[in-house]
């Protein structure tokens, strides 16, 4: 016997038709969002009126946190998820839509008060970029499919606008790092060079204070060379010998040292001094001809941020070039020195005869 749709049946069938046609539509247009923020308005003013709900939510994924902004029936910013959150609501082997329970509701939205829900991934691939949730909502399976496909469309934009960034970051990065190379290849002077490298450096990772100091020819001794955010008559007076303190340590192993707090780190554990206004720093080796001849030191990071290993990474290729025109500009002094004894009188100072 045919069965024949009732009334209920076609109304169900032809809502999830609008719906789909208001998906396709909205999918295209985020397509075409050119920023996150503009995505999300797109998805507020949207979202709420396709599923009819009145509490839902957005989780993006920023490095190890994930952002929870409302688009619906919530306020605009929310909160961070607690840490071990995204991994309690999607497990490794499991990133697919969830039923949220109790356990989940308090400890990933404790501010929200919802007393059910559901999440639905917005994963590109193996990349999970972060969710929606609905709150205090049951959605059946054949809204969760649409959901599904419009979460998938909005993790593949947010994946393409991190690698554009990512893309624009590399390259502005690439042309700050040939100029800092550029600035210090047209230094002329030793002590040019030592103030470009300290000067370039610091400019490159943000930092506001540094110095550059040099061990001296009893290879027990540091003396510093060139200052930035202090007075170099002053930074001059200050004595450092090799194996002693935090850049002697660096000049005796040749190991940089990269430090996000000076008074917790077990390397150096000391009380930060009132001249510096971050407790986060960085001393780099500077090798010439497998030998350390110096220390690179910088601190006070713009922002009152913390250096990190790309920071480290930075630093180590700057300093890496910077020796090669340190062994240079030596080896133009002496060659400049060795062609003037060779013209020149050594006690008179007058030209010699030939």
């Amino acid at each position: 016997e045919e069965r024949i749709p009732t009334a209920a049946t076609l109304r169900f069938a032809g809502l999830t038709m609008e719906r789909l046609q208001a998906i396709a539509g909205i999918a295209s247009q985020i397509d075409r969002t050119p920023s996150v923020p503009d995505m999300l308005e797109l998805l507020k003013e949207s979202l709420g009126v396709v599923f009819d709900r009145s509490k839902i939510a957005i989780g993006l994924c920023e490095g190890r946190e994930c952002r929870v902004s409302g688009l619906a029936g919530l306020p605009v910013t929310l909160q961070t998820l607690p840490e071990g959150g995204l991994g309690l609501l999607f497990p490794p082997d499991r990133i697919a839509s969830v039923r949220l329970t109790a356990k989940m509701l308090g400890h990933c939205f404790p501010g929200i008060g919802a007393g059910h829900g559901v999440c639905v991934p917005l994963a590109s691939g193996e990349e999970l970029a972060g969710f929606l949730a609905f709150f205090d909502a049951d959605i059946n399976p054949r809204e969760c499919l649409l959901v599904s496909m419009l979460a998938e469309r909005i993790a593949a934009r947010i994946v393409q606008f991190r690698r554009d960034e990512a893309r624009r970051r590399e390259s502005s990065l690439a042309s700050r790092f040939m100029a800092v190379l550029s600035a210090i290849s047209a230094a002329e002077s030793r002590r040019e060079v030592y103030q470009s490298i300290l000067e370039t450096a610091a400019d490159l990772i943000r930092a506001s204070s540094g110095s550059l100091m040099l061990v001296d020819e009893s290879g027990r001794n540091l003396r510093i060379e060139s200052v930035k955010g202090m007075n170099l008559q002053l930074a001059r007076s200050m004595s450092a010998r090799v194996g002693r303190g935090i850049a002697g340590k660096v000049a005796e192993t040749g190991e940089p040292l990269l430090v996000t707090d000076i008074e917790q780190d077990s390397r150096v554990r000391i009380a930060n001094r009132t001249r510096f206004r971050t407790k986060s720093f960085l001393s780099i080796p500077l090798r010439v001809k497998g030998s350390v001849v110096g220390v690179l030191n910088l601190s006070d990071k713009g922002d009152g941020a913390v250096f990190t290993a790309e920071d480290l990474e930075l630093l180590t290729e700057v300093a890496r070039y910077a020796c090669v025109v340190l062994e240079r500009t030596e080896f133009s002094e002496k060659a400049a020195r060795l062609e003037d004894m060779t013209v020149t009188d050594p006690l008179t100072g007058l030209y010699n005869r030939r």
